[in-house]
Formats: C-alpha cells, sequence, structure tokens
C-alpha cells in the first residue's frame, strides 16, 4: 500500500500565503465533505490496477507494468475517462500494455 502523508493546516496556510485562516480551511473541508456525503475511499483504476498487478503475468523487466501505470495516469488526467468504471478502465490499459509489449517484440 501506498503511504500517504496529509498536509497540515498550518502548512496548508503557509502554501496559501497566509490568505486563509485555521477556521476558514476547517470550514471548508467541512462543506466539501458534506458535499461528496464523507465518502473518503473512492476507488480509481489506479487502485483496482494496483490491487490485481501482482496476479497477473507481466513480464519480469516490468516494462508491462509500466505501460499500464502510465496509460492509468493519463486516463486520471482525461475527464472523458472519469465516466467509466475504475475496473473497465484499469483492465483497458493491462490490455492495452499487453498489446503494446506484443509490438515492440516483433
Amino acid at each position: 500500500m501506498t503511504e500517504v502523508s496529509p498536509i497540515t493546516i498550518p502548512q496548508l496556510i503557509i502554501y496559501a500565503d497566509h490568505s486563509v485562516t485555521h477556521q476558514q480551511l476547517v470550514e471548508g473541508e467541512v462543506m466539501v465533505l458534506t458535499a461528496i456525503n464523507w465518502e473518503l475511499s473512492t476507488i480509481t483504476p489506479i487502485t483496482v490496477y494496483k490491487a490485481i498487478q501482482h496476479t497477473l503475468s507481466l513480464e519480469q523487466d516490468g516494462k508491462q507494468r509500466c505501460s499500464g501505470s502510465t496509460l492509468l495516469q493519463h486516463c486520471s488526467s482525461n475527464y472523458q475517462y472519469s465516466y467509466l468504471i475504475p475496473s473497465i478502465t484499469a483492465a483497458a490499459a493491462i490490455i492495452a500494455a499487453q498489446q503494446l509489449a506484443k509490438e515492440c517484440q516483433k
């Protein structure tokens, strides 16, 4: 699992050049959490990919793994892919990485 280190409120205040107060940050955070119904454990294509990558028969050098991860990073930055089910996006990236690896071997 990837370890997460949250940014502290004092750090956020410094990053914001002291343009917000502690109370404003807390109120803004509560507003966002309320808007998303406190759902913090959203599954993304990258979490699906990481969960199943160890069971896949990927090359030893990791080229397919790297290609799949790179494809998913591109998908996560394109809003058009956000409408797809995360497992479908992860599966498509795995298949595309395998096809790219086959073409590179030719």
